[in-house]
Order: structure tokens, then C-alpha cells, then sequence
């Protein structure tokens, strides 16, 4: 079954729509397909509980508001941003969601 993700509003962040992949630390998804080849390259990630989820460039991940912010053909590219709590100045971290190896091809 696939879906997109679903769009709640957290109360929290004053009607600032949360996505359901921001339920799970970025660690704890994981890439299972991307569909290339195409203007709008999509990607299936799958949370802990085997539920499917489609994701395209700009959409919200992971707890800490991470953002799709590019697809390639073996990666989903997921960036987050933070201010330093002391200096104030902006904290990028990207992190990378590779697919598996196929079965029989790992080293």
C-alpha cells in the first residue's frame, strides 16, 4: 500500500502542518525505492512499523524538521537546520538515506 504521507497539524507549532514521517528519528526510516527518470523524482520510505510513505523534494521528515532536499538515483539527500543556542548563528547538518544493496550484491 502506498500513501502519501498524511498532513497533521500539531498544535504546538501554532498550525505548522507536521508530516507523518516526523513522528521517527531520520535513523529509524528507511529508503526501500526511488522511482528516477523523471521531472519530479519520488522516493518510498519505510517507517519502523512496515508503512509505506512516497516523498518528493521539499517535503518534512524526522523529528528535527528535516527537509527532502534532493533525490538522486541511489540516495535521498535530507537537510537539516538549527541555530546555535549560544553563538545564534545557523547549523546545517545533511544527512544521506541510502538504498540497500540488492540481495546478492553486497560485498
Amino acid at each position: 500500500l502506498i500513501r502519501r504521507a498524511v498532513q497533521l497539524v500539531d498544535p504546538r507549532n501554532e498550525g505548522i502542518a507536521v508530516s507523518e514521517l516526523q513522528n521517527w528519528e531520520l535513523d529509524q526510516l528507511r529508503l526501500v525505492g526511488i522511482l528516477w527518470g523523471t521531472d519530479s523524482p519520488v522516493a518510498m520510505v519505510e517507517d519502523p512499523k512496515g508503512k509505506g510513505h512516497v516523498v518528493q523534494h521539499g517535503d518534512l521528515i524526522g523529528k528535527k524538521w528535516g527537509k527532502v532536499t534532493q533525490i538522486k538515483s541511489d540516495e535521498v539527500i535530507i537537510t537539516e537546520e538549527f541555530r546555535d543556542p549560544i553563538e545564534n548563528r545557523p547549523i546545517t547538518n545533511e544527512y544521506a538515506m541510502m538504498l540497500p544493496e540488492p540481495y546478492g550484491e553486497a560485498e
